[in-house]
């Protein structure tokens, strides 16, 4: 669920060009890789991580986004 309020942020940042929306979500997606690092499975954390790189681009960063330890 969370992920899919991330990718509409993602979404809606990319579409309007908005980069509160894409910090909203680049927020969202780095508070649950590191509350739960494991997600469900390598393949929701890898989705996750590919859209976090989406929103941080959105937002124009340079600089890789922070990386939840990684215990997969």
């Amino acid at each position: 669920m969370l992920y899919n309020a991330a990718f509409c942020l993602v979404r809606q940042a990319s579409l309007n060009k908005n980069k509160e929306k894409a910090a909203q979500a680049e927020q969202m997606l780095k508070s649950m890789l590191v509350l739960t690092p494991k997600l469900s499975g390598p393949d929701m954390v890898a989705k996750y991580e590919a859209l976090l790189k989406q929103a941080v681009s959105l937002r124009g960063e340079s600089s890789t986004p922070a990386q939840a330890p990684s215990n997969r």
